[in-house]
């Protein structure tokens, strides 16, 4: 029997297993895995929190404007939008049940993005743990899409992504929606599709939520979709010259989306990913049976 490496102090590892290869990696916790349509991911979405006065208040408020000083010094996009944040997670067969309610931007950094580098949370400190969508998009001719992020961006400057964002509740939350029983994060990952590469509803074909993450730095909760479009990869090059938010990337790549593609990449370059298009890349990768995940 082959000895398996100590997976101990390792952040990222691929090895061949008996009959497909295994990943290990605790760059990122997995809540909950599967494959989740509009109708399986349940919302149950509460009102604002109401943080405390006092020191609280005033640790947030350093670290917010140091980041809006840095923002501006460096000619980057930061501001103070609305966040669904993560309350509680239920999985029940089939079904992904997630219990939402609201923080912003402000609280992001002043709370989750403060964390890298503690060995816990701040002590009385609520996390805001604001809730993001990342998509790992295949185009029609068979390319996984990366984006690497720009000088414009508030974090992970310089890495790989997939498409993302965070969903803003004041844009997602209204009667329509409900009535209609559209899935809000279904919404929200197909604004940021529109927004980042200017693929609209009808350049998809199909959509389903592979699962949910926490980011094993920050802790910040991640919901991860694979996302399947009718386009080509040079369709889609072309359309992201005309996108909005284009300059979140300075660079695209595409990727084979075989297996072997994606695990050369990987090997190669998994330090240039973020945590969050590290994590969708895998278990996109798992649900194709292109890998088994450990841990």
């Amino acid at each position: 029997m082959q000895r398996q490496p100590a997976l101990v102090k390792t952040l990222f590892h691929i090895y061949d297993g008996a009959d497909r290869p295994l990943v290990y990696t605790n760059l990122y916790t997995v809540l909950a895995a599967g494959r989740f349509g509009p109708r399986e991911l349940r919302l149950h979405i509460l009102g604002k929190r109401t943080l405390p006065a006092g020191k609280i208040r005033r640790t947030l408020d350093r670290a917010w404007n140091a980041a809006v000083e840095d923002a501006e010094a460096h000619g980057r996009k930061l501001f103070n939008g609305k966040l669904f944040s993560l309350q509680q997670v239920g999985l029940h067969g089939r079904r992904l049940d997630l219990l939402l309610g609201e923080t912003d931007y402000r609280e992001l950094v002043g709370t989750n993005y403060a964390l890298p580098g503690r060995s816990e949370p701040h002590g009385e400190m609520p996390l805001a743990d604001g809730l993001a969508v990342s998509g790992v998009v295949t185009t029609a001719d068979g390319y996984v899409l990366l984006g690497r992020r720009s000088d414009r961006v508030h974090a992970d400057r310089g890495k790989l992504h997939v498409c993302g964002g965070h969903p803003d509740p004041d844009a997602l939350v209204v009667p329509e929606e409900i009535l209609t029983y559209r899935n809000l994060l279904f919404t929200a990952m197909r604004h940021e599709l529109r927004e980042e590469f200017r693929l609209s509803a009808d350049d998809v074909s199909d959509m389903v939520c592979l699962g949910l993450i926490r980011h094993g730095d920050t802790r910040k909760p991640e919901l991860i979709f694979e996302i399947t479009v009718r386009c080509t990869r040079e369709e889609v090059r072309k359309l992201y010259q005309e996108a909005v938010d284009r300059d979140e990337h300075c660079e695209l790549l595409f990727v084979p989306s075989a297996g072997d593609g994606l695990r050369g990449c990987l090997e190669k370059q998994y330090q240039d990913f973020t945590v969050p298009g590290l994590a969708a890349t895998l278990l996109y990768g798992m649900a194709r049976g292109f890998w088994t995940l450990l841990g």
